[in-house]
């Protein structure tokens, strides 16, 4: 990691595709300052967030 991103003490995070309408229009990045491991329930609500997300910021 860049030293910046080293200051930040991210141990844990993921990145989501948000998609719209087909496309890949951006990603929704979370982090924890722990390691962590999320769960295929809380990525499928992070899913369902960045898709809600597209239109209001397209």
């Amino acid at each position: 990691a860049r030293p910046a991103a080293k200051e930040t003490k991210v141990e844990g995070s993921i990145a989501i595709p948000m998609m719209y309408q087909g496309n890949l229009f951006g990603t929704l990045g979370v982090a924890k300052p722990v390691p962590y491991d999320f769960t295929e329930e809380e990525v499928a609500e992070l899913m369902t967030i960045g898709e809600a997300m597209c239109p209001h910021i397209e």
